[in-house]
């Protein structure tokens, strides 16, 4: 199993952290200390790397469909022309939208479509504006597509000028396509995590991560990661709340996707950690049909046969109904890494010690990275203890965030296998409890 070193400095709140990762790794400290930010550019950094040609061919696509999108505005006017432009129109763009990146040829696919659709928007415009001479819709046509149509101009020298000048644009397009394959640069990655995952923010300056030594941001390129091809993030279980006013976050839309794939074929590990999983919520997640002919997932229980939307579950439900799909439908395996924010949040404690034990089960049986942020000193010992009891203590490390002068940046330090550390900070709620003393007793009684 691949060791992941993980860097970051002075960036937010945290003023250093260098996180390792190969097997369970658990990060404490106080609220606004940075977890969720080291979390979340672990996340960025691992699935954009990780996707980089992919999102680089996506970016091309929306370039080309973003070129043909004034045509399909004006493929019904057309239409009247030009006999079914409309809809061969309309369907070459969504054959255009619907090339994977993973289809044999996607790029020369797409650039074939393009051209395709430009010549038919190009005999179309002459068939209106050229055969069908109209002072009026020239002039309509030439302020809305910009066709620099003189007065006395050459309509069809005009049309032919904007339909090759797309053409173009589209060959501009795919050399900088090209060039970004070839050249791989670290600034790339960055744009392309903000423009894929949405983020507004500024990126870190000195963030790192490194796959048994050898780091993924050079100085002259992108590396790769060998060993590792997806990070998963689950800030709250309230992500399957499908429903939710939040549910444009990326995270979320990440993981219902995921959810709502289909079942793959396990190694026995994987369907024992499933059996395990349906015994503890006292039945199953299901994919199932709504009423409105898409499909959603419902919890069925084990004994009277249930069956409500997982939504409509209790929270805690929802943690263990994650990791099922998750696990049932492939994504969770040794190419994985896990990140979750607080998973007891939401959990009974005797939960608290089950869902422990579940990571220390995932990483074990399957391979998977596992790194949780957590306030909860119950999770905390039920993952050392697992750990320990598992054999896996070794390649099992606690980090404790501690303050820096001024209290507004936080350094993480590695505790290795102890969690001392982290009690003693729990210790301090504690204690500040005990500080407002006993009861009065006003009354004399």
């Amino acid at each position: 199993m691949s060791t992941y070193k993980y860097t970051l400095y002075d960036y937010h709140a945290i003023k250093q952290a260098e996180i390792t990762i190969d097997g369970i790794t658990v990060l404490a400290g106080d609220n606004g200390c940075g977890k969720s930010t080291l979390s979340r550019w672990l996340y960025y950094l691992v699935n954009t790397s990780s996707r980089f040609e992919e999102l680089l061919f996506h970016e091309l696509k929306e370039q080309l469909e973003s070129i043909l999108r004034q045509g399909r505005s004006i493929a019904r006017e057309l239409s009247r022309y030009s006999d079914g432009f409309a809809t061969e129109f309309t369907e070459i763009s969504t054959r255009i939208h619907s090339v994977g990146y993973y289809e044999e040829n996607s790029v020369q696919q797409l650039m074939q479509l393009f051209e395709d659709a430009m010549m038919m928007l190009n005999e179309a415009l002459n068939r209106y504006l050229v055969d069908n001479r109209s002072e009026f819709r020239i002039q309509r046509m030439n302020r809305y597509l910009q066709l620099n149509i003189q007065n006395d101009g050459d309509v069809q020298s005009a049309i032919n000028t904007f339909v090759s000048d797309r053409l173009k644009d589209a060959e501009a397009f795919l050399g900088e396509f090209h060039h970004n394959l070839e050249e791989r640069s670290v600034e790339r990655l960055f744009d392309l995590i903000h423009a894929a995952y949405r983020v507004t923010d500024s990126e870190p300056q000195r963030v790192q991560l490194s796959e048994d030594g050898v780091k993924l941001l050079r100085k002259n390129e992108l590396g790769s990661l060998l060993a590792l091809d997806r990070a998963i993030y689950v800030d709250t279980p309230m992500a399957l709340n499908f429903g939710s006013v939040m549910s444009d976050s990326i995270f979320w839309q990440d993981l219902r996707t995921m959810m709502k794939g289909q079942p793959v074929a396990l190694e026995a590990n994987a369907v024992k950690l499933l059996i395990r999983i349906r015994q503890l919520i006292g039945g199953e997640v299901k994919l199932q049909q709504s009423f409105y002919n898409s499909t959603e997932l419902h919890y069925i229980r084990k004994g009277d046969n249930l069956n409500i939307r997982l939504e409509d579950t209790a929270t805690g439900m929802k943690t263990f109904a994650y990791i099922q799909k998750l696990v049932e439908n492939g994504y969770l395996n040794e190419r994985t890494l896990l990140l979750i924010d607080e998973p007891e949040a939401h959990l009974h404690p005797k939960w608290i010690f089950e869902f422990a034990h579940l990571l220390v089960l995932l990483n074990k049986d399957l391979g998977v990275k596992v790194m949780v942020a957590s306030h909860n000193p119950d999770m905390v010992a039920a993952l050392q203890k697992v750990a320990e009891i598992e054999g896996l203590i070794d390649n099992t490390h606690f980090y404790q965030a501690y303050p820096q002068e001024g209290g507004y940046q936080f350094e993480y330090r590695d505790l290795g296998g102890s969690i001392s550390e982290i009690f003693r900070s729990f210790n301090i709620a504690t204690s500040r409890i005990q500080d407002y003393g006993e009861p009065s007793n006003e009354s004399g009684m």
